[in-house]
């Protein structure tokens, strides 16, 4: 390792930062679940950026050159492994199948022995993702709706609500207004037509593809990028299960 933990400590931050991942001073200098998102949608790049820091740093002050290489690769592909669990284990309720149970089973086991590869040890959230999240999954068919996000993004809706019926005095017509509303919000016709709406109001440009063809495109990107990147990263996360793969009698 490094002998000064101190610059170690500097170097990551740095690091990170240079990633738009920084400590809010409204979350006692923690870094917070925004960031922590960030931070592994962006892994891969952080652990490679990471190690060319380390690599600039004098040899007589650090490990080896192979030591580096070889520890920030098997973070990279623990990270990658644990997105991989992450995004599964968002599913919303009753949309889990028999094949992303498989996925997901193959997705903690891998993730576990890049785990205990690295002598991490095995905590309470590391062992409730090894020996109970696959359960839960298959139990619940889907906890991706009982996450904080979600609870978060109801209460919001809440308020909205109360706000709509803030002039409504019978608390009985209330609880119906806003039950009314919710239904309307979430029933899928509604649902498609907003996407349709929002898909037309977008500001859009004209561009030229790789094919000489003009395209009309939004101006905004973003959605689509952030689509790129899942399927990226989904697509990395298999490659290395499958390049990884054992007998089940080795895996178990």
């Amino acid at each position: 390792g490094i002998v000064n933990t101190g610059i170690t400590v500097q170097l990551v931050e740095e690091v990170l930062e240079q990633h738009s991942i920084s400590k809010p001073y409204y979350h006692g200098g923690e870094y917070n679940g925004k960031a922590m998102v960030q931070f592994m949608t962006k892994s891969s790049d952080i652990m490679d950026a990471l190690k060319t820091k380390i690599i600039e740093i004098s040899e007589s002050d650090r490990c080896s050159n192979d030591e580096v290489l070889e520890v920030t690769s098997k973070y990279k592909q623990l990270l990658s492994v644990f997105d991989g669990i992450f995004s599964k284990a968002r599913i919303p309720s009753f949309q889990f199948t028999e094949t992303i149970d498989n996925e997901l089973k193959d997705f903690v086991t891998e993730g576990m022995r890049l785990w205990r590869a690295l002598d991490l040890s095995v905590a309470p959230k590391p062992h409730a993702i090894e020996d109970h999240l696959c359960d839960q999954m298959g139990r619940l068919l889907g906890i991706g709706d009982l996450g904080e996000d979600f609870v978060e993004q109801s209460h919001q809706s809440g308020m909205k609500y109360n706000s709509r019926s803030r002039t409504i005095k019978d608390p009985i017509q209330v609880a119906n207004c806003q039950c009314n509303w919710e239904e309307k919000d979430n029933h899928p016709l509604v649902k498609i037509k907003s996407a349709v709406v929002k898909r037309h109001s977008a500001r859009t440009k004209r561009r030229v593809d790789e094919n000489g063809m003009v395209e009309i495109v939004g101006i905004s990107r973003h959605d689509e990028k952030v689509q790129k990147l899942h399927n990226d990263k989904e697509m990395f996360g298999k490659m290395h299960l499958k390049s990884h793969q054992l007998p089940l009698k080795f895996l178990f």
